[in-house]
């Protein structure tokens, strides 16, 4: 039987530690990081955006734009109101990483004595897949 040197042992162990280092790594950045959530994160900051727009408007205002008016008052003046719009509240229109417009209602259905703000998700139809305001938003 041969004999290997003292000193292979150590490289092999520390070899082995280093790729499971670097493997676990990449591993963990592709799903954390940039993985199948990143649509997901991309449209809970702009649900963020939203929703501080639109309590920038309610504290103008002293409430939230209606269903009609829709999500566009925040960054563009309606027609008739040039006297006493305060915007814009957001600087361009946000549209989810799937091409769609969010979905607005005041007041809301699902968030009765608020708005209902969301994103019709990937299949763009009301759906289960639909990502919604958290709670604590409002």
């Amino acid at each position: 039987m041969k004999k290997f040197p003292k000193w292979v042992i150590p490289i092999v162990v520390l070899a082995s530690i280093i790729v499971a280092l670097v493997g676990g790594w990449r591993y963990l950045s592709s799903h954390t990081f940039y993985g199948d959530d990143k649509d997901e994160m991309i449209v809970y900051g702009y649900l963020a955006a939203l929703n501080t727009g639109l309590a920038s408007h309610k504290m103008k205002t002293g409430d939230y734009p209606s269903t009609e008016e829709g999500l566009s008052i925040l960054w563009v003046c309606p027609l008739g109101k040039e006297a006493t719009w305060t915007g814009p509240y957001l600087s361009k229109v946000l549209i989810d990483p799937w091409g769609n417009s969010f979905q607005y209602r005041y007041p809301g259905v699902a968030n009765e004595g608020g708005y209902d703000l969301f994103s019709l998700g990937p299949d763009g139809v009301v759906s289960d897949d639909d990502i919604r305001k958290r709670d604590g938003f409002q």
